[in-house]
């Protein structure tokens, strides 16, 4: 089992792309559909040896979680998982939180999966296999795609993955979170529809053009739900908006965290100089969307 050496990954943010919610199940959640994709924006997880069952949180935003260390997701995953194994788990994790904490951008589900992922290689388990990633299901709806590590399409519950492919060329991005956090659950509870019933078929785009022409017919359901709750972010897709070079704006996942896709990277860089000046309290950062090359 392992050795003394850490073992490290990272564990990159999410974007829903677009995502429709659909109709609404026997279970009282919602269907949903969403082309997600991976930034080069990522936390960092290791984990090493210990005596007992640790976690370590540094980094910008690690003093912004308000879960304790037990409650963590990070921990939650190490328990499952060991229970599944029938290994206690005695490791030290450090978490190094670089992704905004309740931002939309699935930063607790990566750090997960990234745990999980680790764990399964430190303890010889194969984390491929069906019975994990129904394990990752039951830590969070976003854990199995994010186990995927690509962009991909998911159905259901988080249930379903789908292959998917972007161009190859990394494709610049900004990224823009108002200072204020959104719960999921709150922008779930506020959501009253349209409910969205087609489905896309299977999206493979070599060219950012098909891409962006495609995503233009898209939209996210949470937005106008996620406005109410958070008038900041109609200000912020906005700035995208008009912000030279860019292509299409819009909220990933529940918010608040907005993002705008560019046309080259100094157009990007350009964008959140503006919008940071401007806004000095929201959090902007310009990265980019990982293609095929930029496989985890």
């Amino acid at each position: 089992m392992g050795n003394t050496d850490a073992i490290r990954r990272p564990a990159h943010a999410k974007l829903n792309l677009f995502l429709h919610v659909q109709e609404a199940r026997k279970d009282g959640f919602h269907n949903l559909e969403s082309l997600v994709a991976f930034a080069e924006l990522h936390d960092m997880i290791s984990i090493e040896r210990a005596d007992r069952l640790e976690l370590v949180r540094t980094g910008p935003f690690a003093k912004k979680i308000d879960a304790k260390p037990e409650q963590d997701l990070v921990i939650r995953a190490a328990l499952a998982l060991g229970t599944f194994a029938g290994i206690e788990p005695k490791v030290r994790i450090s978490l190094t939180k670089n992704i905004p904490v309740s931002a939309g951008l699935g930063g607790g589900s990566s750090d997960a999966a990234a745990t999980i992922t680790l764990l399964s290689q430190y303890w010889g388990i194969s984390s491929d296999q069906t019975d994990i990633m129904r394990l990752a299901l039951s830590i969070g709806a976003d854990v199995p795609v994010c186990m995927h590590g690509r962009e991909a399409l998911i159905r259901g519950v988080g249930d379903t993955i789908i292959q998917a492919s972007l161009p190859n060329e990394k494709l610049a991005v900004v990224l823009v979170k108002p200072k204020e956090n959104l719960a999921t659950n709150s922008v779930f509870e506020a959501f009253t529809g349209p409910f969205v019933k087609n489905r896309s078929q299977r999206l493979k785009f070599t060219k950012t053009g098909s891409l962006a022409a495609y995503l233009s017919r898209k939209t996210n359901s949470l937005t106008l739900p996620a406005e109410i709750l958070c008038s900041d972010i109609k200000t912020a897709l906005t700035c995208l908006r008009e912000s030279q070079g860019c292509y299409l704006s819009r909220l990933s996942g529940s918010g608040p965290t907005c993002f705008g896709l560019f046309l080259n990277h100094k157009m990007a860089h350009t964008s959140a100089s503006q919008i940071a000046q401007a806004h000095p309290n929201w959090w902007v950062t310009e990265t980019f969307i990982k293609g095929k090359k930029g496989k985890h």
